[in-house]
């Protein structure tokens, strides 16, 4: 996929490249459910673990307005599947 350059370098359009990240985004995150049994709150959880860094069960729970034991299970889930 190409993409066309402005005269000062940039992507002409940011809404569009936006668009097909999302769609991209989309299909990696169906394939892995598909393919791995990848849950989508298993991935919310990767996600802000990658941008945030190491924290808690009770602050990834909050962060993710889900209940500590639900977290733990989701983490233990994460566990077992590496």
């Amino acid at each position: 996929m190409a993409y066309t350059l402005g005269t000062v370098g940039t992507a002409v359009d940011s809404n569009l490249l936006a668009s097909e990240l999302r769609v991209v985004l989309g299909r990696l995150v169906r394939r892995l459910r598909t393919e791995h049994s990848f849950s989508l709150s298993q991935g919310a959880v990767l996600g802000r673990l990658d941008r945030e860094g190491t924290t808690t069960i009770g602050a990834l729970a909050t962060a993710e307005h889900v209940r500590p034991q639900s977290m733990a299970q989701t983490v233990s889930d994460l566990e077992h599947s590496a």
